[in-house]
């Protein structure tokens, strides 16, 4: 555990959801279902789980796309960590504006005050 994470990832998530700058995002996770016992060979139903927080979507600079696997289309979403009870993850879909995005990477701040999510369309 990082000396950043706890306070200070709350103040941090606090100010800028004061400051109005994330809008409501949803997380999309499926989640497989429980097989039934007289036949657990057959999967379970799986369901859907939507969380919902708050976030923004960004852009990568020139910098970024060079230095890594980004790809053209590839956006990022910054989540505000505190306002989600789930941490993402590359099954995750995530939903912001109207737009569903494909979870490809997450990245914690130092502070896991925000996650840099990498998404594609």
């Amino acid at each position: 555990m990082s000396l950043l994470e706890g306070e200070l990832a709350n103040i941090i998530g606090d100010a800028l959801v004061s400051a109005d700058i994330p809008y409501d995002v949803t997380i999309i996770r499926l989640t497989s279902g429980e097989s039934d016992p007289s036949t657990p060979w057959i999967p379970g139903e799986p369901t859907l789980t939507e969380y919902t927080g708050k976030g923004f979507v960004d852009s990568y600079s020139v910098f970024e796309r060079a230095a890594s696997s980004i790809e053209t289309g590839d956006i990022k979403i910054v989540l505000v960590a505190n306002t989600f009870s789930i941490v993402p993850n590359p099954a995750d879909e995530i939903r912001a504006r109207g737009v569903i995005y494909n979870v490809i990477d997450v990245q914690p701040d130092p502070a896991r005050a925000t996650y840099a999510v990498q998404a594609r369309r």
